[in-house]
């Protein structure tokens, strides 16, 4: 039997029975990271990221090269639980961006704040897969969406990327929601389906830069589907453009 991939129906809430095992492949994912991250030694990309978010919420001031390699969205948030250290002045006189990371770790004895800094990926780790659970339950009914997300829980790259400070994790979160809310959105063109597709579009933009791909990408494989109506294709890039719109007034906020 075909599933039902119209957005137009609204979305049934996932059975009740269903929700044990759910948590329990959420738990099993979240210790999985949990425990590697301490295993981990700092990679190349991590030692070149840190610090950037910190200095740019404390200074206000953009002077660092690596404070632009990401847009603002993710290179503030992996950085949030720095500002809990003090930090002294001659760490941002180091303009070599590793070397100045590398400076930020020493100033524990531990990876204490290297491992605070890659936690700040589990939020969005968690909420991909139950982003990943929730499309698949509307599509495929409860047994598509455990299945879903039993895959998601044990694949080997989520399981490698999700305990790291790299923007690949919640860049991939942010545009899957990003699409799933568009996707809602082109059935029921409502107020609320707009809010959120544009929070999430918004989100995704200012997570890193090569996400601006997706937005002609996902208009043109959506715009340009056979639909039944015509109609349908008409309405959409409008929709994008309140969408983009809406995103725009977040980001001037």
């Amino acid at each position: 039997m075909e599933p039902d991939l119209s957005p137009s129906k609204p979305a049934a809430a996932p059975s009740r029975k269903i929700r044990l095992p759910v948590l329990i492949l959420l738990l099993a994912f979240v210790i999985l990271c949990v425990t590697s991250v301490g295993r981990k030694s700092a990679t190349y990309d991590e030692t070149h990221y840190l610090g950037a978010g910190r200095y740019l919420l404390t200074t206000h001031r953009w002077d660092l090269p690596d404070s632009l390699l990401h847009p603002v969205f993710w290179t503030v948030w992996h950085d949030l639980p720095l500002l809990t250290v003090s930090a002294p002045g001659r760490v941002w006189d180091e303009r070599a961006d590793i070397l100045r990371g590398q400076n930020i770790l020493a100033l524990r004895t531990d990876d204490s704040l290297l491992n605070a800094c890659r936690l700040m990926s589990l939020p969005f780790a968690v909420g991909l897969g139950l982003i990943i659970f929730a499309w698949s339950c509307k599509l495929y009914g409860d047994t598509g969406g455990i299945l879903s997300l039993l895959f998601f829980c044990f694949c080997p790259n989520f399981l490698a990327h999700a305990p790291l400070m790299t923007p690949d994790l919640t860049l991939s979160c942010l545009a899957v929601a990003t699409v799933w809310r568009l996707w809602r959105l082109t059935g029921q063109p409502t107020r609320l389906n707009l809010l959120w597709a544009g929070i999430a579009l918004g989100l995704m933009l200012l997570t890193k830069y090569t996400a601006l791909l997706l937005v002609p990408n996902g208009w043109s494989r959506s715009a340009f589907r056979p639909t039944r109506s015509s109609e349908h294709a008409l309405k959409f890039p409008t929709q994008t453009a309140r969408t983009i719109l809406s995103c725009e007034s977040l980001c001037r906020m």
